[in-house]
């Protein structure tokens, strides 16, 4: 679970940076955000995805669980 979430902030924070960088515009990229639980979208990268979606991309949250116990 490090290793992906290091390699997701890498990847969501270079996407941003260019977004802050020279304020390019994100239309017709797709930002693809894979967590295990329901709330970690919100939780974790909750203001993340709002900046990129803001700048235009389309952002899909794919949850691999149901928060089943």
């Amino acid at each position: 679970i490090d290793g992906y979430m290091a390699v997701y902030r890498r990847l969501v924070g270079r996407v941003v940076a260019e977004v802050a960088d020279d304020g390019r515009r994100l239309t017709g990229r797709t930002i693809l955000a894979i967590f295990g639980h329901p709330d970690d979208e919100s939780l974790a990268w909750g203001g993340t995805l709002a900046r990129v979606a803001d700048a235009g991309a389309l952002v899909v949250l794919l949850c691999t669980s149901r928060d089943e116990r």
